[in-house]
């Protein structure tokens, strides 16, 4: 598997919530996070946004990086004012080894061995942009190469990117101004023969439960309708639910069709809020029914009790049924839920 990641911060919940629950929510996907903020309007006026405070930061932590030599990073960003003229960390990969800086909306590149910043482009304030970062780790044959939307405005080759570090495999976003935005980011890495390269000015598009569709064989916490206990806003609210004892046991939901994007679909990723109420590990999958037929991404679960977990999302990159480049009509059509295995 190439796509790693998709986040588009559609799935907690609406501008305006507490800045320290927020925070807590989003640490819960993302370990480390000291994301303080609140959501926005997202990029073209879609979804959410995550706004973030001077200072605060973003850790996409959940990678062993040692799993490919390549990597590539896809964000939206969108600064407040810049209120320093010194250099302030926009990006890094792996502590530091490769490293995006603004300076006074100046875009710069800097990695281990180099001598200064190499700057490449021109950002302006409360505008968005689109960035993606490709960093092959090497220790004399590395590369990098950055794109701003779309286009490519830095390359350098014959570099050291190695690191005695590397298998820490943290990238992190980083609030370079008050009121400093992300959206639509996405990480793959250079495996496989989909998704292993720049996918270019994504946007995400989030889709909630909208009907039972036949395997419901858990437990809804009131009512008879699964999928209303399970298509909050907030994804990390506990109230609402479905639950299950037994074993390879189902619960499947249509979802909302596609309607805010068109052109090429990278992926489908289902993300889910799953917690055990006994510290056993409860391994559970996602499952998907396309075209009739069931297939599954296993996952492990290893959870405290009471306690959403972080690593509960999987990512189809094609149609399972098809094996082919998903499409609109392929994901409308499908059905997405999750499967207790024990």
């Amino acid at each position: 598997m190439a796509l790693r990641l998709l986040e588009g911060f559609d799935h907690y919940g609406a501008p305006g919530r507490v800045a320290v629950e927020l925070r807590e929510d989003v640490e819960r996907r993302h370990d480390g996070s000291t994301a303080l903020g609140d959501l926005i309007v997202g990029r073209g006026g879609l979804g959410y946004a995550l706004e973030m405070a001077a200072g605060n930061s973003l850790y996409l932590s959940r990678f062993d990086a040692t799993q490919s030599e390549t990597w590539i990073v896809g964000f939206a960003v969108k600064t407040g004012d810049f209120a320093s003229t010194s250099s302030t960390k926009l990006f890094d990969s792996y502590y530091n080894v490769v490293t995006l800086y603004l300076t006074e909306g100046i875009l710069g590149v800097r990695g281990q061995g180099f001598s200064q910043t190499e700057y490449c482009a021109i950002l302006k304030p409360n505008v968005w942009y689109y960035i993606e970062i490709k960093i092959f780790h090497n220790n004399s044959t590395g590369t990098i190469e950055v794109h701003l939307d779309g286009n490519t405005v830095y390359s350098a080759t014959s570099l050291d990117t190695w690191d005695a570090d590397y298998s820490r495999g943290t990238f992190g976003l980083y609030a370079t101004s008050a009121n400093t935005a992300f959206d639509d980011i996405y990480i793959c890495d250079g495996s496989g023969s989909d998704n292993n390269d720049f996918l270019g000015p994504i946007k995400i598009e989030t889709l909630r439960p909208d009907g039972d569709d036949g395997s419901q064989n858990w437990s809804p916490s009131s009512g008879s309708n699964h999928y209303d206990l399970v298509n909050s806003a907030n994804l990390w609210q506990v109230n609402d639910y479905v639950e299950s004892n037994g074993a390879n046991v189902d619960d499947l939901w249509t979802y909302t069709d596609i309607s805010k994007i068109n052109g090429t679909i990278y992926g489908a990723q289902a993300v889910a809020s799953v917690w055990s109420d006994s510290s056993m590990p409860r391994p559970f999958q996602h499952i998907c029914d396309s075209g009739n037929t069931y297939y599954s991404a296993i996952r492990g679960l290893g959870v405290e009790a009471d306690y959403p977990m972080p690593h509960d999302d999987a990512i189809w990159e094609n149609d399972p049924d098809t094996a082919n480049a998903w499409t609109a009509n392929g994901i409308n059509a499908a059905s997405f839920g999750i499967r207790k295995v024990a």
